[in-house]
């Protein structure tokens, strides 16, 4: 019994070997409910490496969004500032209300 668990681990992956492993599936029981076992958790790891795939590409896309968010902000900022500063309100105002550095700023 052992040798044949050890020739099914060893070549059930191997399509050469598929006539000779379903010969032995035939005949244990046992060999046959691992077989069947091995090909669920098999389908599991693919519908797991898709999961994976999905969740990356998702992350991904919030990623570009937040980016995107965060840039519009600061645009956002730096018009208030230009504006402000246009108007004559001190630098360190500027800074309280729109979140930009003082050094920001100075380079407007």
């Amino acid at each position: 019994m052992l040798e044949m668990w050890s020739v099914f681990f060893r070549f059930a992956p191997d399509p050469e070997y598929r006539d000779f492993i379903n010969k032995i599936i035939e005949l244990k029981e046992e060999v046959a409910m691992a077989t069947e076992l091995l090909m669920e958790i098999s389908q599991d790891e693919h519908e797991r490496a898709r999961n994976r795939s999905r969740r990356m590409a998702e992350h991904d896309r919030y990623s570009d969004m937040a980016t995107s968010e965060e840039r519009g902000e600061l645009r956002k900022a730096l018009e208030i500032a230009r504006k402000m500063n246009a108007r004559g309100v001190s630098v360190e105002d500027i800074a309280g209300d729109t979140g930009l550095t003082v050094d920001d700023i100075l380079r407007l």
